[in-house]
């Protein structure tokens, strides 16, 4: 049950501080068409369809799958989310359980909610459903945003991206972009 909580039909990054994040690209102008995409890591250096991508600041990289399996086509709409996370103990021992690395802090945490269409509903959960335990990065604009684990298949059609990187400006710039490519569909 409490797993549910953080990973039921959300990609969560970064609740309390889990995952790298990279905002690199968040200050595009706010008419610019954006460009979203989610693409697999890759388990190892040199599979097929695979590239490397330089971490924010040359602090390493990263193997991701050329091929993205959602895009900004995916998306049906966008909205900022802040937070204050004060995790109780029976949260914090549930993070530390799952094996990812955490920081937690007091501060609020900026992030974003995506609505996924339904093909990019069907697309995403199909993805998670047979990755579990792998990683996911998202980009933005070619640059890296953030990078999630998969905890369990994702068949609802949300996901929510947040970041220690994340500013509300830089956020509420790309959730605009993201909305203003996003008017008219279904």
């Amino acid at each position: 049950m409490l797993k549910k909580f953080f990973y039921a039909g959300l990609i969560v990054l970064n609740a309390a501080g889990i995952s790298l994040s990279y905002a690199q690209g968040a200050n595009a102008p706010a008419g610019k068409k954006i460009a979203v995409e989610f693409k697999l890591v890759c388990e190892k250096a040199g599979q097929p369809n695979c590239v490397k991508v330089e971490l924010k600041d040359n602090t390493g990289e990263l193997n991701v799958n050329n091929t993205p399996f959602l895009l900004t086509k995916d998306i049906f709409a966008a909205k900022m989310i802040v937070q204050n996370l004060k995790a109780s103990e029976e949260i914090r021992e549930a993070i530390t359980n799952s094996g990812v690395k955490a920081t937690f802090s007091q501060e609020p945490v900026v992030g974003m909610e995506l609505q996924l269409t339904p093909a990019g509903t069907e697309k995403n959960k199909e993805v998670t459903s047979k990755n579990v335990g792998g990683k996911i990065a998202v980009f933005v604009d070619g640059n890296l945003l953030a990078v999630a684990r998969i905890m369990e298949p994702v068949t609802q059609g949300k996901i929510f991206l947040n970041g220690v990187d994340f500013t509300k400006e830089g956020t509420q710039n790309i959730v605009d972009r993201i909305n203003q490519s996003a008017a008219g569909k279904i």
